[in-house]
């Protein structure tokens, strides 16, 4: 079931990041959240995920196109 391969996803990209303390592995768990949830039509999960993203680039992160991705969501 999707559902529960993207809860699985999230949770073992967020338990890597977390446990190594590496904010890259979070930033790009993050993004593939955001992905799946605009994948199975669940743009309010998307939008979380892309916000969170954004505050983890704001945080000192690499760059990514979660702003993009955010503000396309919110266009619709």
């Amino acid at each position: 079931d999707v559902f529960a391969l993207r809860e699985q996803l999230v949770h073992d990209y967020r338990h890597y990041a977390e446990s190594n303390r590496d904010r890259a592995a979070l930033l790009v768990g993050v993004l593939l959240d955001g992905y799946a949830c605009e994948a199975i039509g669940e743009p309010t999960e998307a939008r979380r995920a892309y916000e969170r993203a954004l505050e983890l680039e704001a945080a000192g992160r690499d760059e990514t196109n979660a702003a993009e991705r955010l503000a396309a969501l919110n266009a619709r």
